[in-house]
This record gives C-alpha cells, structure tokens and sequence, in this order.
C-alpha cells in the first residue's frame, strides 16, 4: 500500500469515528457510509491509479463514479445515498483542512420520483382496531404467557399508530421511557436525537393493560431467568423476558396487517406514514407534524402532504419567515417553496422565491434548473437558457436541461 493510499484510507477512517462519536449517528448508518465509501475508493483506484490522495479528487471524478453506478444499473436511490456519502466525507476533509476545496459541492443530486409511501385508509385503521378488538374480546381460557403475549401485541401496533414511531424508536423503548401520567414517552431517534412524544389513550390504556399482565407473570418467575427485568429494562419483551428484536416487532405487526383487506405485506413503518398522514387530513400543522415524527428537515415530511398542497405552502411560507426573522436564510427552503410554487402554477412567485434561493446560494444547480423551466413557461427566453446553462455548468453530468435548453434555442 502507498503512503499517498494508506492516508487516503486513514482519513476515511478518521470520517467514521467523527460520524459515530461526535455526529452519534447509528451504527446502520456508519456502515452505510463504510461501504459507499469503500466502494468510491475502489473506483479511484482504477479511475486515478494508485497513490492518489483526497486533495486531488475533483468534481469530474465523483461525476464519473456515478455515471460508472448508473451504468451499473443503481437505482437513482442508490446514487442518492452514495453521493450524501462523499458530500458528507467531503465536508469532514474540508473542515478539517485536508483539503482545499470540497468538489462535492454543487453536484446535482439525481432526481426522486415522488412515490407516496404505503399508509392505512381510515377505513382499513378502522378494521385492524376492530381486529384487535375482536381479539381481545375472546375467553380467556389461554394460559398466561399468551395472554400476555396478545396484550404486547395490541400495545405495539396502538403505539404505533398513536405516536408514529419508527421501528428502531419501538424497538429500543424500556420501561422508565414511558411516563404513563404525562401520557408521553422518550423516543432516541436517528442521531440519538432524543424528543417527547404524547401517547394516545387508546394506546395508554393497551400498555398499562400490558404492563399489569407481564408485571403479574414477573412476580411469580423464578429468580435469575429474566436478566433484563428492571425499572429501566425493555418495555416490549419476549416471554422469556428478553427484549423483542425488531425483526419479531415487524412479524407481530406484519401477522395482524394480514387480517385486513389491501394491507397484506406492509411494514411496521406504514403505521407510522398512516399517523402522519391521518393527522394531516385532520388539518395538524406540518411543523408539528415533523416535530412529532423526528424529522430534521421540513421536505421530509412534505411527502406525507399528499392530501393538501395549498396547507404545505403556508408551512414553506412559515418556515421562510422565521429563518428571515432569525437572519438564518436556506437556499434549500427557498427551493422547495418556489418548486412547490410552480407546482401550483403560481409562476411569478416561484420565479421570486427561486431568485432568492439563489442569492443565498448560487451553486444550488436543482435551483438553476427549476427557475429555468419557470422562466420557459413565462416566454422569458434569454434568461431561461442562461439558468439552464447554469444548471448544466454545475452539474454537466445530468442531461435533464438539455431538451428545454434546444427547444428554448429554437424558439429565438
């Protein structure tokens, strides 16, 4: 290994443990950024040959790899993904001056299709609470362990649906995070990042049910044979007294989906889609909403926002005013509010809002090119093609702008 190679490797190395310790991401996302970046080094092996160093990679070089991915036939997703990686390694290097520029920056991300995640209709809610209903409604000439089992069950899939918790958030909840007076819980979302969420009644009532079963089968166990049973110890438990894996959480929740027409095969994480999506129907604030749910950005929580898009435009026109209130402007929520804007078909304020997006930041290449196509279906041709230009000079990889900027040169 050469010297230029293994301080390529140490820096990467050096990355990951400012990721885990300083950044507390989840070791799922460690590993993820381990791989992707594995896989980029690999590529610069071939692509530079041995001995090359961070300092020297170049937009050109990231371009290529993902044009090498797409070759491959990655899903755009993927592509996503492995570019936050290097955006995010890049940043690290450059913060911490290994090297002189961060080539990552302003590299167009490849665009998403708009898919609405899988979610429950009311009327398929409404029958999987009968289920449960019915369920807890037979004799009970079942032994203890299965009575008890059958109150968890009822318990996970009521807190889920009330709190909208990930599975990784239900997975990890112990017993002193929940404060049944309060109604509320402690859920450590991604990042480690902990926040308060309120617990339902429904839920409440079928955890304190829970509760008082498994405490009465505790008492009378034999001492020593559950090793996790404390005050702080899991709160949803095998009947051995060992903390559910996440993978038997999604068999409960999977197993019960199972009873109700259309939602055979969803996961845990649709009751969490079917939360936000039903307090969004009900007319909840969206930044409550993302407050709830743990997100860190507002455009996370806008694709829940299938019902309304007029109440996601005042929550972009909300977010605007209080970052211009606190002096704290983001070209990216600039972005998504003239994005949406043109969506709308409010041309002239999408025209604003993206101008301003770019004041902030004038590299935001996805700005360039949805302010070109508003300035294309206004007929202001000149300055079209010149923001279209502008998207290809920052991102000469992605073609997307070419059509609309041969059509736009045709018609002058």
């Amino acid at each position: 290994m050469s010297a230029g190679e293994s301080d390529s490797r140490l820096a990467v190395a050096e990355f990951l443990k400012y990721a885990e310790d300083e950044k507390r991401l989840s070791p799922h996302t460690v590993d993820a950024y381990r791989r992707d970046l594995e896989t980029f080094a690999d590529f610069l092996d071939q692509h530079r040959g041995a001995g090359w160093i961070w300092d020297e990679v170049d937009r050109l070089d990231i371009r290529s790899w993902l044009g090498a991915l797409r070759s491959a036939g990655r899903a755009d997703s993927t592509l996503r993904r492995r570019l936050s990686t290097v955006r995010a390694l890049f940043s690290f290097l450059y913060r911490t001056d290994r090297t002189a520029a961060n080539p990552a920056r302003g590299i167009r991300t490849p665009r998403s299709v708009s898919k609405l995640p899988p979610y429950l209709t009311r009327a398929q809610a409404d029958n999987l609470f009968e289920r449960l209903d019915e369920l807890s409604a037979m004799p009970y000439d079942l032994d203890e362990p299965a009575r008890i089992r059958r109150a968890r069950n009822r318990a996970i899939v009521e807190l889920f649906y009330s709190s909208g918790l990930r599975l990784s958030e239900l997975h990890a909840l112990d017993l002193d995070a929940v404060d049944l007076r309060e109604r509320t819980l402690r859920a450590r979302g991604k990042g480690s990042k902990e926040r308060i969420v309120p617990v339902g009644s429904n839920a409440l009532a079928a955890i304190t049910s829970y509760l008082e079963l498994s405490d009465r089968a505790r008492s009378d166990a034999r001492p020593g044979t559950r090793s996790e049973d404390s005050a702080g110890g899991p709160l949803f438990v095998t009947t051995t007294g060992r903390r559910l894996s996440r993978r038997q959480i999604q068999r409960v929740v999977q197993g019960l989906l199972e009873g109700v027409a259309g939602a055979e095969g969803l996961s845990p994480h649709a009751l969490r889609h079917s939360f936000a999506t039903h307090l969004l129907d009900e007319g909840a604030d969206l930044m409550a909403v993302r407050d709830l749910l743990g997100h860190a950005s507002l455009s996370t929580t806008r694709v829940y926002t299938h019902t309304s898009k007029e109440r996601l435009l005042e929550a972009y026109r909300k977010a605007v005013r209080l970052e211009r209130k606190f002096g704290r402007r983001s070209g990216w929520t600039l972005y998504h509010l003239g994005s949406l804007l043109h969506d709308l078909g409010d041309l002239a304020k999408a025209e604003g809002a993206l101008e301003e997006a770019l004041q902030v930041d004038e590299n935001l290449a996805d700005a360039h090119y949805e302010l070109g196509l508003v300035l294309h279906k206004q007929q202001k041709s000149d300055r079209a093609v010149r923001a279209l230009d502008r998207a290809v000079q920052l991102d000469p990889a992605n073609p997307q702008p070419d059509t609309v900027v041969v059509e736009e040169r045709r018609a002058r």
